[in-house]
């Protein structure tokens, strides 16, 4: 029997801040399968892109992807030689599959197979990618990474690798690196936080949408996008609410019809309210009237500042006015969450 491999690879553009290594991971609940074999996602922080030639003429050449201590081969072996280029990489997501195909297979063969598995392949990686990235960034980590990437993001800079009997038959790098100057990689992060990370891959654990969704408003913040940082926080917020309304409504034991009727009632203000007074015996404003204040003022309240972006047509969101924002609403999903 002949045997067929594929490598996957990303570069991200972050770094995860984790220990290299293979991390268990489930897709949608199970484990990636080929040939009935759960197959890890790989991560790297020690990786160089080697090419030769000249992007602009269209000779460049990716030679490899590989470590330090072969990346420092490679500059003994073509010293001096024209467009040599060697470049660190950030973070590298990799998954590998592999399958048994009828003897004496011909590298046309091997490319027949990859055709046919591509689109399983790709989705599969992307899922893979996304799900560790999306875990990553709504752990206990300090260096927040701003959004997951969707599939234009990774073609950016992706590439696969196809072999047949370990002998490398194409590699293929899709799209140039249209990201950022490197910066230096921060620290790792704590062990305990990796460890969480790891465990929750190989779980049907997913980060809660409204919480991705605060990620997503923290992210537009850091990268100045101080509007869209408050469309999303308010969204975010408003999915807490639902969420956090329906688990109270269920522990009073409301009839599934009545649920389903305050649920249509979700105007983020009658579910502070009037919903709260129904699930937990008070409305926000009487929990927390400094806090209430600072979200319901007409004149330069977050929820009137909300308002006016979405329906007034407001364009310019000063950073002040966006940090404001993110921390009232931070400290009313912190308060509920102690009712």
């Amino acid at each position: 029997m002949s045997m067929v491999k594929a490598y996957f690879e990303a570069e991200l553009p972050f770094w995860l801040c984790m220990d290299d290594g293979d991390y268990d991971i489930l897709i949608d609940g199970k484990p990636c399968l080929v040939d009935g074999k759960p197959w890890k996602i790989g991560l790297s922080n020690d990786k160089w892109l080697i090419e030769m030639g000249n992007v602009i003429d269209g000779q460049e050449e990716l030679v490899a992807i590989t470590t330090t201590n072969n990346a420092k081969k490679f500059d003994k072996i073509l010293p001096g030689k024209p467009y040599y280029h060697k470049t660190k990489m950030r973070t590298v997501l990799e998954m590998r599959w592999a399958w048994n195909i009828h003897d004496k297979a011909t590298e046309n063969d091997a490319k027949i197979k990859m055709k046919k598995e591509w689109n399983w392949c790709t989705q599969s990686f992307n899922k893979s990618v996304n799900r560790f990235i999306e875990i990553y960034r709504t752990s206990g980590i300090e260096d927040k990474i701003p959004t997951a990437l969707d599939t234009y993001d990774l073609s950016f800079n992706w590439w696969h690798t196809l072999l047949l009997d370990d002998k490398p038959i194409e590699r293929v790098r899709l799209g140039l690196d249209a990201y950022p100057v490197i910066r230096n990689p921060p620290l790792k992060i704590d062990k305990q936080v990796q460890s969480e990370i790891a465990h929750k891959l190989k779980t049907d654990y997913v980060p809660p949408s409204w919480l991705l969704t605060i990620e997503n408003a923290l992210g537009f913040h850091r990268r100045g996008k101080y509007r869209m940082a408050i469309v999303e926080m308010y969204t975010g917020f408003e999915i807490f609410m639902m969420e956090y309304l329906r688990k109270k409504y269920e522990e009073k034991k409301y009839d599934k019809n009545l649920i389903y009727y305050l649920m249509n009632r979700n105007e983020l203000n009658h579910m502070l309210n009037h919903g709260l007074r129904l699930s937990v015996g008070t409305s926000f404003s009487e929990k927390d009237k400094d806090l209430w204040s600072l979200w319901d003022n007409p004149k330069n309240g977050v929820r009137q500042l909300r308002h006016d972006i979405i329906h007034n047509g407001q364009l310019v969101v000063t950073k002040d006015e966006s940090e404001n924002a993110l921390n009232v609403i931070n400290q009313m999903i912190q308060v509920l969450k102690k009712i």
